[in-house]
């Protein structure tokens, strides 16, 4: 079961939902994420499933291995050639592309795959995507220009953005947790793209996908003071309110005051300051700490948990 975004008929954009039947389960759900303890037969098993509904081979399904740095790497043809494919089927170029048809796939298609370790057979590897692992190894964020080759990070309460450039055919995505967004990830993810394909921020697409909202994300001061350095508008992405674990708190008179950032608008803010307009920003406003049941959530479930994947592909 997946979120699809409807950027561009020239483009299959999309997050993946858990579906799960055991929400306080933390790997119950669909998970394609390898470098997460899940079962490897039940992450390999879903991203096979993706594949199928993408209509791709599995090797063309490109997921790095994030840090919350700012490492971007380019998706070419040399990287997808530098690795041998799992099976012959559809070719891709390396930037970012996908189909030119494509029906949503009905829940039960994207259904949590079965677990048991007697499936590791009938799957590919948890992670057989044509990139060499190395060179995924901290990354957090692609860009490409090849069509049919899905391009996607995961995450569990982070801010996944996903960015299509319809004048160069070119699309991103984007893992940015706190420390990535200090660090303006996403503006440093269209310099990239437009110093190798001229792509111009006034012509991009942005989809802010779901992840930790502003009511949960509840930081420390030196969180605060972090994006406060980074000139951020503080006045507009943070507020301070009631401690949310006021039960640890009840010999006080007062409960505390913590701190809150919104890391939708700290981003959107990040985008439009360099030029992308606020019509083709979409934010989700979709909360995975509130909505765990839907979307993992580190904060509910802790980090020992399944993944949400953001994945964008040209036609």
């Amino acid at each position: 079961m997946f979120l699809h975004y409807d950027i561009s008929p020239s483009v299959i954009a999309f997050s993946t939902e858990r579906n799960a039947s055991d929400p306080l389960a933390p790997y119950d759900g669909f998970n394609i994420t390898h470098y997460t303890d899940d079962a490897p037969a039940h992450v390999a098993a879903c991203r096979q499933q993706l594949c199928h509904h993408l209509g791709i081979d599995n090797s063309h399904l490109i997921l790095p291995r994030q840090v919350h740095g700012t490492h971007i790497l380019e998706i070419t043809e040399d990287l997808l050639s530098s690795a041998p494919s799992s099976s012959s089927s559809p070719t891709a170029s390396a930037y970012c592309s996908a189909p030119s048809s494509f029906s949503s796939p009905s829940a039960s298609a994207f259904s949590p795959a079965p677990s048991s370790s007697s499936s590791a057979s009938a799957v590919v590897p948890a992670d057989s995507s044509a990139v060499p692992p190395s060179l995924l190894d901290g990354v957090d964020a692609l860009f490409t220009r090849l069509p049919r080759t899905c391009i996607g990070i995961s995450t569990a309460d982070c801010v996944p953005i996903l960015i299509y450039d319809p004048s160069t055919a070119a699309v991103a995505a984007i893992h940015a947790g706190w420390r990535g967004t200090v660090a303006r990830i996403a503006s440093l993810t269209l310099s990239a793209m437009q110093a190798r394909y001229g792509t111009r921020p006034s012509d991009v697409r942005a989809v802010i996908g779901p992840s930790i909202g502003p009511d949960a994300f509840e930081v420390g001061d030196e969180v605060y003071d972090a994006f406060s350095s980074a000139h951020f508008p503080m006045e507009e992405i943070a507020f301070q309110a009631p401690a949310m674990n006021a039960a640890a708190h009840s010999h006080l008179l007062d409960t505390p005051l913590r701190w809150h950032i919104d890391l939708w608008r700290a981003n959107a803010h990040d985008l439009l300051s360099v030029g992308v307009p606020a019509a083709a920003i979409h934010i989700t406003s979709l909360c995975t700490y509130t909505l765990h049941e839907r979307f993992f959530s580190a904060r509910r479930l802790g980090i020992h948990s399944g993944r949400i994947f953001t994945g964008i592909m040209l036609q």
